[in-house]
């Protein structure tokens, strides 16, 4: 079947859109969980017209696909998917951004359009608008990432879908809200149309392949700044919760707000740090900059989220924000204010202080909407000091990890609660460890980002993280806390074929996909 297929796709594919050697797909297949399936073919298309081709001869020779926008999933499978022998359809050629809309602040773009690529677009083109960032990778995709649920340093990613093009497992393209009317003034602005809203049924579902999508962007706000609260004790993130959310309930702070605890903090900043001690000529080493950041930043955690708006918005927050001093100092971040910084330490030739305010403001841009590959030398810091080549993809390189993600109520019990869970699952285990940050989305939701980090040589830690990530799973399940995104070879962890929900999920596929040919058992029954 599979060589009857590629036989009729090598007829309109070219041979630079065609990878059959097994030798060259398992170099593309290697992922940062060190999951593996096998993998006969991947494809590259190019234009939606292509993806249906690969459908429509998926369903007349029988065999499954498995398509993905830049395959950065990482923790989570990167580009597989929870069975072998699928065709992967790599999307990430298909990276036109087709309209920026001024007027009514949106992009139309398709599958492989990073958000570098569009930062630099609307950066380019001067718009009045940003699109919100993840703490990503540079090149990761926006719908991919909107897709699963993924969550900026703004607002949750996929709140910014506004409309989609999707070609069904049946070969159909089919156009959500209004899309499907060819000269509808209101495609893009009002998501729901007439009729059934179908937008964000194709999240996190195999029922077609995403080939264009409308998002919602940003608007760049007159006054800005970021706030940040350093926890003067661990046992006070309970009332520092409560206080935030509070202030959310006012509207004054509309942004995700996040809570890094000391050790992901220090994780994140000493690899940023390092390096850029390293490129000013410093002779540095590990022990003394995790001294330097022990004696300067972070108390027991970090709370910070950005405020923006008119000058009275920011004004209102800021006094709403004093609920925060008992718990920790409050610091507000301006663009100013680093200027300020970086001048007085390069004038004194305190070069730490400058690296630290530096490396600081690049973290601070980032959360207003400046992509960048920072965060990901955290991955290295807990096993490595130095940088291994490649290292903007974590899925080439020694270094492993996976990715747990609850969801959590933006209560002081409950989020206590997990934190006891990760600290307890911890224990168990020596060679590979979960450390976690937290964004409180709005006044009821939390989302937990957990991370285990271990070296893939090491078959012991290997499979401890393995292990510590499902057991982090099965223990935040049984508290009533489900992820909100999954490891691929997890699947069986949320899909019950006793469940309801799956089998009607399941009955919805076979009007989409009646053949099964989309990702068999990605979020759904098999």
């Amino acid at each position: 079947m599979i060589r009857d297929f590629l036989l009729e796709i090598k007829k309109t594919f070219r041979a630079d859109q065609v990878v059959s050697e097994q030798d060259e797909i398992v170099q593309h297949i290697e992922n940062v969980t060190s999951y593996n399936v096998d993998v006969p073919l991947i494809l590259y298309p190019e234009s939606a017209e292509e993806v249906r081709q690969i459908v429509l001869n998926a369903n007349k020779f029988k065999v499954c696909i498995q398509p993905f926008s830049t395959g950065k999933s990482w923790g989570f499978g990167s580009k597989l998917s929870t069975q072998g022998d699928l065709i992967l359809v790599d999307l990430h050629r298909m990276n036109k951004i087709i309209e920026v809309n001024e007027e009514f602040g949106y992009a139309v773009i398709e599958p492989g359009v990073t958000q570098f690529q569009l930062f630099n677009y609307l950066n380019e083109t001067g718009s009045k608008y940003f699109s919100d960032t993840t703490g990503s990778a540079k090149d990761t995709s926006i719908v991919g990432n909107a897709l699963d649920k993924g969550v900026g340093y703004n607002m949750e990613r996929y709140k910014q879908l506004l409309n989609l093009e999707v070609v069904l497992g049946d070969g159909r393209i089919f156009k959500t809200g209004f899309g499907h009317y060819a000269n509808c003034k209101a495609t893009n602005t009002f998501p729901e149309g007439i009729g059934p809203s179908y937008l964000r049924i194709f999240l996190q579902s195999n029922f077609g392949v995403v080939t264009r999508a409308t998002i919602e962007l940003r608007r760049r706000p007159e006054k800005k700044c970021m706030f940040l609260t350093v926890l003067k004790d661990e046992s006070y993130l309970g009332d520092a919760i409560n206080a935030l959310k509070g202030i959310k309930q006012l509207g004054l702070v509309n942004s995700i707000t996040h809570y890094y605890e000391n050790v992901r903090v220090k994780n994140g900043l000493a690899p940023v740090m390092y390096q850029d001690l390293k490129g000013q000529g410093v002779d540095i080493d590990r022990e003394s900059l995790m001294g330097f950041l022990n004696r300067y930043s972070f108390g027991a955690g970090v709370i910070f989220s950005n405020i923006s708006g008119t000058k009275y918005q920011i004004k209102a927050a800021k006094k709403e924000l004093k609920r925060l001093s008992p718990w920790g100092m409050t610091f507000y971040v301006t663009d100013r204010l680093i200027n300020l910084g970086l001048y007085a330490s390069k004038l004194v030739g305190w070069k730490k202080m400058n690296s630290f305010i530096h490396c600081n403001a690049g973290f601070y841009r980032m959360a207003l909407g400046e992509p960048s590959d920072r965060p990901i030398m955290s991955i290295y810091w807990p096993a490595q000091t130095e940088l291994p080549e490649g290292w903007e993809n974590p899925d080439h390189t020694d270094i492993g990890m996976h990715f747990i993600l609850p969801t959590v109520p933006m209560n002081v019990e409950y989020v206590q609660q997990a934190n006891s869970i990760v600290r307890k699952v911890n224990t168990h285990y020596s060679k590979a460890q979960a450390s976690y940050a937290f964004g409180l989305v709005d006044d009821k939701t939390t989302h937990f980002s957990i991370s285990t980090h271990f070296i893939r040589t090491d078959k012991v830690a290997r499979e401890e993280s393995r292990s510590l990530a499902k057991e982090l799973n099965e223990e935040f399940i049984k508290a009533g806390f489900h992820p909100n995104r999954l490891f691929v070879d997890f699947m069986d962890l949320v899909v019950d074929p006793d469940d309801i929900f799956w089998q009607v999920t399941r009955d919805i596929k076979k009007v989409f996909d009646p053949n099964g040919v989309i990702a068999p058992g990605h979020y759904n029954l098999t």
